[in-house]
C-alpha cells in the first residue's frame, strides 16, 4: 500500500533492487579490492548517488540503470566476477583464510576470533556434509530438498554478489548432511 501511495511509478515489492545491483557492479567489485562483493562506499560515491532524490523508486532505478551499463561495458569480466561471487559466499575467496577474516573484520565489523572460529566450523561442516551425501544417497533419501537450497544460494550469489549471509539458506541442509557424515565416520572411529 505504501509503495502505491508514495511513489510515482509502480513498485511491486521493494525499492532496494537498484542498490543491490548498483553496489555489486562497480569498479571496486570488478577490478578493485572488493572483487565479487558489494561496495557500500562505492555505491554512495557513484554518479547515481551524487544527485540524490527523496523518491526511493527513482533512486533505485538510477542505481539499477547505472549498474547495468557498467556490467555491459565490462561484460568480459562477468564470468570471473560471477565465479568470485559464488566463491565468496562459500568461503572459498579470498583464497588465503587470513584475507577472508581480515575482510569480514574490516567490512562487516566482525570479531576476529569469532570469524576464525566460524570459518573452521564451516569447513568442518562442509567436510562432514560431503561425507554424508553418499550415505543418504545409498539409503535412498530424497536429496533434492537438501540440494535445492544449495543451488538457490549459488544462483542468488551469482546474480547479486558474494556474501556469507546468503549461505544461511543452505545451512540446515548442510547440517543434515554433516550429521549423516558423522554417522558414516562413527563406525570407523569405534573400530
Amino acid at each position: 500500500m505504501r509503495n502505491s501511495v508514495t511513489f510515482d511509478e509502480p513498485v511491486l515489492v521493494t525499492t532496494v533492487e537498484g542498490s543491490v545491483v548498483g553496489g555489486a557492479n562497480l569498479k571496486s567489485t570488478y577490478y578493485g579490492n572488493m572483487l565479487g562483493a558489494w561496495d557500500f562506499k562505492g555505491l554512495y560515491a557513484s554518479p547515481a548517488a551524487r544527485d540524490p532524490t527523496r523518491d526511493e523508486a527513482v533512486q533505485s532505478r538510477r542505481w539499477h540503470d547505472e549498474a547495468v551499463r557498467y556490467a555491459r561495458d565490462h561484460a568480459s569480466r562477468l564470468p570471473l566476477i560471477a565465479a568470485l561471487r559464488l566463491m565468496r559466499t562459500w568461503s572459498l575467496y579470498p583464497l588465503d583464510p587470513r584475507d577472508k577474516v581480515d575482510f569480514a573484520v574490516a567490512h562487516y565489523n566482525h570479531i576476529r576470533a569469532l570469524e576464525w572460529l566460524s570459518l573452521l566450523m564451516f569447513l568442518a561442516v562442509v567436510c562432514l556434509a560431503l561425507a554424508g551425501w553418499p550415505v543418504l544417497r545409498r539409503g535412498g533419501a530424497a536429496l533434492v530438498p537438501l540440494a535445492a537450497p544449495l543451488v538457490v544460494v549459488g544462483i542468488v550469489s551469482v546474480l547479486a554478489y558474494g556474501d556469507l549471509r546468503f549461505r544461511q539458506a543452505a545451512e540446515v541442509p548442510l547440517v543434515i548432511l554433516a550429521a549423516a557424515g558423522v554417522h558414516r565416520l562413527r563406525p570407523a572411529a569405534g573400530a
